[in-house]
């Protein structure tokens, strides 16, 4: 079995050489190029023992590209498959000498054959002739249509009928509509997809004018295809209209390639159809959906940017007054408190501490609003180690008041991530202080902070804090990060926002946070993975 790599800018071209020379028994088709460039990767990358080389494709032209060919795989044949055929070399560094053979598009199949396999059995001491064997007639067709690629006659001892219909199946079992007429655009093969999809039969559509089926608006298309190619140009996937049987219209997507004959002129054309009527109407409907997503997008924007006003309205309209009248109540209380009655000082100090709560509350429904809101810097390069400083010195207080002992281990490969450095302190502001507060007055807190590669698999770093404390339940690990939740168990107060706020910004982060047992089983382990 030798191996071949096909280059070729028709896609067609290369489709009927794979199907020939792999019913052949032959060959195996490894690898298959539209350009010289493209080709030349594909040998360097395959190393086949031969190469099917065109002649005429965009960028370097088959020659150019035939010595780097040989360059890169030496023991590689190349045969040059060209619509047009020169004349053998006369000079002696002529690049042609390196093709084992030179063979036209058209060529008999059985010759075609022959030719490859003396080319990769006998390529030195046995080159066969360039040009190939004469074209034999194509049964059926009119004169002036150049034959199919394959042929009844000089077979070498293959089963042209085997050939025929396993292309004749191709062909009908295609659901593109392929049409081959003759040069004066008349109809000489017509499949069943080309029925369904214009409404024609076989006996209807054969030996009419193609250009029936073009649109009267679009009448001069056939024209243009044909200066085209008479100009060497080449149509591919061309989206147009075309008309049915019963008068509508269909959109669709066409490749037309010429069919040359010896003399390299025009004597045929074979046009590949798809219908894309369902695919324009997937794109309009998904053209639809993508401008609904961008109204609603806007509409997204223009209500985070009202809830960011009302964030800073709220802050000085709600919290100013809550906060003076906070003060005012201490005063009161400061002045006068000794010379209230019992019950008037307890009716006080209840006051006292449901305003602080109230105001401690707005303060932390205020922070989770502007959360992650529109405002924020975009993210950047944090050094966490920087970060956890900065939160232990702001905790300074109610560390030192509860003897806390804090260890940090930071994995120096883990020590800087992407994000915003103002909500990844608050993040561990609020994991380490809860930490600390929740654990019980009668024990000294621990608490543990690691930095690390996350190991399970998820990628990314792994932040974790670990506490001595009363720990979470199981039943309550994943509501204790909704809003106003708070863990049943906590000898003291809060909002239950802290938890709510770090779910948020991991969730900005586009991280995960989960609480899990702490060491030893004792206590718990927050952890927080980043992408």
């Amino acid at each position: 079995m030798h191996r071949v790599v096909l280059i070729d800018d028709v896609a067609e071209i290369r489709l009927i050489l794979r199907l020939l020379l792999e019913q052949s028994g032959w060959f195996e088709v490894v690898g298959q190029a539209a350009d010289g460039i493209e080709g030349l990767a594909v040998v360097a990358s395959t190393k086949p023992d031969l190469v099917i080389l065109d002649v005429e494709m965009p960028g370097p032209d088959g020659w150019t590209v035939l010595p780097r060919i040989k360059e890169a795989a030496p023991d590689t044949v190349v045969v040059v498959f060209s619509g047009t055929v020169t004349d053998a070399p006369t000079v002696p560094n002529d690049p042609r000498n390196l093709a084992a053979a030179v063979l036209k598009k058209g060529i008999a199949t059985g010759d075609l054959i022959a030719h490859l396999l003396a080319a990769v059995s006998h390529p030195r001491d046995k080159p066969p002739p360039r040009g190939g064997a004469p074209r034999s007639a194509n049964v059926g067709a009119p004169e002036n249509m150049a034959p199919w690629p394959w042929s009844a006659e000089n077979s070498g001892g293959l089963d042209p009928a085997e050939w025929t219909a396993g292309l004749v199946g191709l062909v009908d079992a295609s659901p593109d509509a392929i049409i081959g007429t003759t040069a004066e655009g008349r109809i000489v093969s017509w499949n069943p997809a080309s029925e369904r999809i214009f409404g024609y039969t076989a006996e209807e559509a054969l030996g009419q004018l193609a250009a029936d089926l073009v649109p009267s608006d679009r009448a001069d298309e056939p024209t243009r295809i044909r200066e085209r190619f008479a100009a060497g140009a080449t149509i591919q996937h061309v989206e147009t209209m075309a008309r049915r049987k019963d008068g509508t219209r269909v959109e669709i997507a066409i490749t037309v390639s010429p069919v040359r004959g010896p003399d390299g002129t025009i004597t045929g054309l074979v046009s590949i159809a798809r219908d894309i009527t369902v695919r324009r109407e997937a794109d309009a409907a998904l053209a639809r959906a993508v401008a609904q997503l961008e109204h609603q997008n806007r509409e997204l924007r223009r209500s985070n940017e009202d809830l960011d006003n009302f964030a800073s309205v709220a802050s000085h309209d709600l919290a100013q007054p809550l906060q003076v009248a906070f003060g005012y109540l201490e005063m009161l209380q400061s002045d006068f408190g000794a010379t209230l009655d019992p019950k008037a000082a307890a009716w006080l100090d209840q006051s006292v501490k449901s305003l602080d709560r109230m105001r401690r509350l707005v303060q932390d429904i205020l922070q989770y609003a502007r959360t992650g809101s529109s405002k924020d810097a975009a993210p950047g390069p944090v050094d966490l180690a920087e970060v956890t400083d900065d939160v232990i010195a702001n905790l300074a207080e109610s560390i030192e008041a509860r003897a806390a002992r804090i260890d940090v281990t930071i994995a120096p490969e883990r020590s800087t991530v992407d994000g915003h450095q103002g909500m990844l302190t608050l993040l561990l502001q609020n994991l380490i202080g809860n930490a600390v507060k929740f654990v019980p007055a009668n024990d000294t807190p621990h608490v543990t902070v690691t930095v690390k590669a996350d190991d399970a698999g998820h990628g990314g770093t792994l932040i974790t804090v670990a506490d001595n404390g009363p720990g979470v339940p199981p039943g309550q690990r994943e509501r204790v990060f909704d809003m106003f939740q708070r863990n049943h168990g906590a000898e003291v107060g809060g909002s239950g926002l802290g938890l709510a706020i770090c779910k948020k910004i991991v969730h900005r982060h586009r991280g995960r946070i989960w609480v899990e047992d702490g060491p030893n089983g004792r206590g718990a382990s927050f952890c927080v993975q980043l992408p």
